[in-house]
């Protein structure tokens, strides 16, 4: 909206909920004055215009192609200096565990939710990423088929699979898995998740799994040596390299937080709209997120607040908790 009041000329002012209602009601009357509002420019301007950085027209890609082309490039870039070498890399962590997340984090989908694909894909993009965090879908009640989405103004085609046997056997280097199912279904679909090594990280967003079933699962997850962020979750962000789902909302948000790099401060809730305050909080107090975790509301969660709290405690980048 800022930016198209700055195009169209007109004085639009937005406001988020760093604001209070009061506050902009007063200042719509005159009664106080209008703050300014840092802006930032140059993250979204690569979506600003229908062309790629270089200027070129742009095409349709399947993901496969777009991760071919980005490791063509990444020799060229890590000359440059383009990328720097980080433990979000996936280097070992001083408890000699790998990061749960990294730059390098290569996601699977069950459920059809386009959305928050497009959303992970808008935020993949904007922090530079070599090529996009989803691998593909799945998605039951369908044939296989490919799914068209954006990455910057190019479009890519996800493969969505029927069954998730076949995308773990054409897709082995994703390790994480974002479960849209339902609470009716969202048991099964995890423990059919299980059986697959290559998965490290399952998020489970839905809400109202039975306790009894909620604590089977989380007793065969943690012998499997697999991390649960969820029951009832909006997910997780580690910035600059990966997003869970819909968490931290629209691009804008994503911009106005910083969440594009890393910063210094890590932080654990139960909700989405407690972590959204957090990424916003610790945007304009501090120098950025460098992760946040959503572990959800419901009793017993795969997760707990002292899980993260250890594991942000083994990496030395991270000299704030929260």
């Amino acid at each position: 909206m800022r930016n198209l009041g700055s195009t169209l000329g007109v004085p639009i002012h937005v406001f988020g909920p760093e604001t209070h209602m009061t506050a902009i009601v007063n200042m719509g009357l005159g009664k106080s004055a209008v703050p300014e509002i840092r802006r930032n420019d140059s993250i979204p301007s690569l979506f600003s215009l229908g062309q790629s950085e270089s200027g070129e027209a742009v095409g349709s890609n399947s993901i496969a192609e777009v991760a071919v082309e980005a490791e063509k490039e990444a020799g060229k870039a890590a000359e440059k200096g383009g990328v720097a070498p980080s433990l979000s890399d996936g280097e070992e962590l001083e408890c000699g565990k790998k990061p749960l997340f990294s730059s390098k984090t290569r996601a699977i989908i069950w459920g059809m939710q386009p959305r928050a694909v497009q959303g992970m894909l808008d935020f993949d993009h904007v922090c530079r990423r070599e090529f996009p965090s989803v691998e593909a879908m799945i998605y039951p009640f369908s044939g296989n088929h490919r799914q068209k989405f954006y990455w910057g103004h190019k479009e890519v085609l996800v493969p969505v699979y029927k069954e998730m046997s076949e995308a773990m056997q054409r897709h082995p280097d994703a390790d994480v898995l974002v479960n849209f199912a339902s609470l009716r279904s969202a048991y099964e679909s995890t423990l059919e998740t299980l059986k697959y090594e290559q998965i490290r990280c399952v998020a489970i967003i839905a809400e109202g799994i039975p306790e009894n079933l909620t604590k089977k699962m989380n007793k065969m997850a943690k012998e499997k040596g697999v991390a649960i962020v969820g029951p009832a979750t909006v997910g997780g962000v580690k910035a600059g390299c990966f997003k869970i789902g819909n968490t931290a909302g629209m691009l804008d948000n994503v911009i106005s937080s910083k969440l594009y790099r890393p910063g210094c401060v890590a932080y654990v809730s139960r909700s989405g709209g407690m972590s959204n305050e957090l990424n916003n909080m610790i945007a304009r107090s501090a120098n950025g997120v460098f992760e946040g975790v959503a572990i959800g509301g419901d009793r017993y969660p795969g997760t707990t607040f002292i899980d993260h709290v250890l594991r942000f405690h083994g990496n030395p980048r991270e000299i704030g908790r929260a």
